[in-house]
């Protein structure tokens, strides 16, 4: 049918031109409101800026016709060919387009407001900056399609096909996702609050810096999605699978993690505190320096988990396994660990105080500079441990059901000096300087002194975390005062005779503690010398975390013949 034959007929009040032939025909502003051309071929021609409402295209042929700019809204499509059309800035509001295929095409900025897109094929098809308020694609082929920044808002999605696609900033809040295909999609920066994306395929999709609080994700598989510093607070994960997942820097704060599967994935930094990770998954996985602070990971399986400086402070850790799991530097500050394994864990300088470890596994654990007081152990179960400072298994000490308990029941070693006079203002203020430098220089004094000021006397108790530190201690807090160099000299024989490793240190630290002294006394404008409280005696007493005390006298040498290195029980 020739062009001009179509458009007279029309004129003339004809409306039928189903299975018409328009093959390439040029229909550039014309006006066919309400034509039926059912079946017709319209492959390759011009309908740009084409009045169309209400025509009825069902079944036609539209393959790379141009529609750019027509209206063709409330016109029925179901079922057309449209691949590689021209639909960029087309309204097709409330336009029927279920079962019709448009792979590969332009849609760009296009209004679909209302749509059925039911089963459509938009594979390849570029929908960018497209208004999709409303539109229903349920089951439909989105696979590869550009969707950056467009409005889905109350769009019908379920079952939807998006995998490889580019949403990259669109919004989708509050959308039903369940089942859909996203798998290798671009979701970054996306809003996707309060989405319900339940057993959707998320497979090595996109989602950094999305939104995704509040979203149902529960049994979704999101095995290597980049999830990298996106929103997941209060989102339900429930048995979703995040093998290898990207999510560090993420936010999981209250998130419901369990029965979930995190084997490998990177944790880094990310802020799980409050977070629900009970009978989760978690082997391998990488949650160095992250926040799990008041963590629910009961019966959690931590197997050989990196969770090195991370925060577990109050988190229940009961029924975990965390056999060789690395939690040096860790906080587990008030932790529960009742009947956790923690066998051959590395816990080296781990800080728990007040943590609960009644019946657990810890054969094997690495504990150097771990604080043994302080904690619950009734019932722990232990047959050697690794106090070697590297956890090289250069000093295993040996423990019997009997001998475990109190080898887990020590105190804090201290050192204490008793002056021999009063703490007025001015050493006061002098003594509280010089500690504030030599605490800047040694990570050893990380606390202040407690100060005990009686009638004759000044008790000054410093309180360290392992036995080592004790010597090293010493020579650093006596630096103010004129016993230093009788007690240096003490500390000298004591290693003659015993051999001690950390002497060496003690000295430079020793010498490193009187620069600063001289230094101070220029600073202040007073020297120590003629300080009456640093003129005093000091009598030196160190107690061991077993309660072993030894004494240091003021010009003499007992600190030698006191002093015997700690047994261990074996």
């Amino acid at each position: 049918m020739e062009t001009d034959d179509l458009l007279k007929r029309y004129a003339l009040g004809e409306r039928d031109f189903a299975v018409a032939n328009l093959i390439g025909a040029n229909l550039t502003g014309a006006n066919l409101t309400g034509a039926n051309l059912i079946g017709a071929y319209l492959s390759d021609a011009s309908l740009r800026l084409t009045n169309l409402i209400g025509v009825n295209l069902r079944l036609a042929n539209l393959s790379g016709v141009n529609l750019r700019l027509a209206n063709l809204s409330g016109a029925n499509l179901s079922g057309a060919n449209l691949s590689g059309a021209n639909l960029s800035g087309a309204n097709l509001s409330g336009a029927n387009l279920s079962g019709a295929n448009l792979s590969g095409a332009d849609l760009r900025l296009s209004a679909l407001k209302l749509a059925d897109l039911s089963g459509t094929n938009l594979k390849l098809a570029n929908l960018s900056g497209a208004n999709l308020v409303g539109a229903n694609l349920s089951g439909a082929s989105l696979r590869l399609a550009n969707l950056s920044e467009v409005n889905l808002s109350e769009a019908k999605l379920k079952l939807v096909d998006l995998s490889g696609a580019d949403l990259s900033g669109a919004d989708l809040s509050e959308r039903n996702l369940d089942g859909a295909n996203l798998s290798g999609a671009n979701l970054g920066g996306a809003n996707l609050q309060r989405a319900s994306l339940a057993e959707a395929k998320l497979v090595g999709a996109d989602l950094h810096e999305a939104n995704l609080s509040e979203a149902n994700l529960s049994e979704a598989n999101l095995t290597k999605a980049d999830l990298s510093r996106t929103d997941l607070s209060r989102a339900n994960l429930c048995e979703a699978n995040l093998t290898e997942a990207n999510l560090s820097k993420t936010n999981l704060h209250k998130t419901n993690l369990r029965g979930a599967i995190l084997r490998e994935a990177d944790l880094i930094g990310s802020n799980l505190s409050e977070v629900t990770l009970r009978e989760a998954d978690l082997v391998n996985a990488d949650l160095s320096e992250a926040n799990l602070r008041e963590a629910k990971l009961v019966a959690a399986n931590l197997l050989e988990a990196e969770l090195s400086r991370a925060d577990l402070c109050e988190a229940n850790l009961s029924r975990a396994n965390l056999r060789r799991a690395n939690l040096s530097k860790a906080n587990l500050i008030r932790a529960v660990l009742v009947q956790a394994d923690l066998s051959e864990a590395n816990l080296i300088n781990v800080d728990w105080a007040e943590t609960d470890l009644s019946g657990a596994l810890l054969t094997g654990a690495k504990l150097f500079g771990a604080c043994r007081s302080g904690l619950k152990t009734d019932g722990v179960i232990c047959e050697w441990v690794d106090l070697s400072a590297k956890g090289d298994g250069s000093q295993i000490v040996h423990l019997t059901p009997d001998t475990a308990g109190e080898f887990f029941s020590e105190t804090s070693p201290t050192v204490r000096l008793e002056v021999d006079t009063l703490l007025d203002h001015d050493a006061h203020f002098a003594l509280a300087a010089i500690y504030r430098q030599l605490a800047r220089r040694y990570s050893l004094l990380k606390t202040p002194p407690s100060v005990e000021v009686g009638r004759r006397k000044t008790v000054l108790t410093f309180t360290v975390e392992h036995n080592e530190q004790l010597l090293p201690t010493v020579c650093v807090v006596v630096a103010p005062f004129k016993d230093a160099e009788d007690t240096w000299q003490n500390l000298m024989l004591l290693g003659e005779k015993t051999a001690t490793r950390s002497l060496p240190d003690s000295y430079a630290q020793f010498e490193q503690a009187h620069q600063i002294r001289a230094t101070l006394e220029r600073i202040l404008d007073k020297r120590f010398n003629e300080t009456v409280f640093f003129q005093a005696p000091v009598q030196i007493t160190t107690t061991d975390s077993r309660g072993k005390q030894v004494s240091i006298d003021r010009g003499q040498n007992l600190f030698a013949r006191a002093w015997q290195p700690v047994s261990l029980p074996h």
